[in-house]
């Protein structure tokens, strides 16, 4: 006997998509994220030295890909919490919060004693910054501007570059010594230029070289640095630990 319950057409079968993975929705979204560059410019001001570096603000980075992970279901939650009872770390979160589920990504940073505001609201901005672009798997450019939640200056907004090709290599005569400004925006242009994390950088050079901060670069070790960040693939690990010395 026949069922009285009609069967779908093959036509009208495939038109029903099948069910979309919370990763198929990143990945949809990050497909139509257009491409980043710095917005901002940080200062820092020390004995040792007084340098600008650019990274792209947590405002660019918001309005450039908030609409599209909206567009593809994803919501933007971010927020604080004090780590423990201790009111000198907070732990700064993002949350995509889809109806398939979430991902999240949080960092841990300090406060120092007292409760300065500006320092408070400096540290909230970063932290945002930095677990935005870590879930979204995107680069917020840039070198020290940690240093921003330490008591260096504000960051200074500035009209967006063009991307722009690394500039060739300059002779220099003093092969021992630490490079100079002009190598060191070369540096990030070709860091940039080949979507490297910072933190990743960070790492490298530390891990490798035992330098702490890129002006420290040396130039006898300059052009195989730069020779690595530009090669594909995952950056050469070092034997040095964060936080050791030497």
């Amino acid at each position: 006997m026949a069922s009285d319950t009609p069967a779908l057409l093959p036509q009208f079968q495939a038109q029903i998509p099948p069910e979309q993975s919370l990763a198929d929705a990143l990945a949809s979204a990050q497909a139509e994220f257009p491409r980043l560059g710095s917005d901002s410019v940080g200062k820092v001001q020390s004995d040792k030295a007084n340098y600008e570096f650019p990274y792209a603000s947590l405002a660019s980075l918001l309005e450039a890909l908030r609409p599209v992970l909206n567009k593809h279901g994803f919501a933007v939650v971010q927020g604080a919490e004090p780590v423990g009872d201790s009111s000198a770390l907070m732990r700064i979160y993002t949350i995509l919060q889809h109806r398939l589920g979430s991902y999240s990504a949080s960092i841990v940073l300090p406060l120092g004693n007292g409760f300065d505001p500006k320092k408070v609201g400096a540290t909230m901005t970063y932290g945002r910054r930095y677990t935005f672009a870590a879930v979204t798997g995107t680069a917020a450019y840039g070198d020290d501007d940690l240093d921003q939640t330490t008591g260096a200056s504000t960051p200074k907004a500035k009209s967006r570059p063009a991307p722009r090709q690394a500039p060739p290599a300059a002779t220099h005569s003093n092969a021992g010594g630490k490079i100079t400004d002009k190598q060191l925006k070369r540096f990030w242009a070709i860091a940039r230029n080949a979507g490297r994390d910072d933190e990743a950088i960070k790492d490298y050079l530390f891990g490798c070289f035992g330098v702490t901060h890129s002006r420290d670069i040396l130039v006898k070790d300059y052009e195989a640095i730069c020779k690595a960040v530009e090669a594909p693939g995952a950056l050469p690990a070092g034997d040095r630990e964060p936080g050791a010395e030497g």
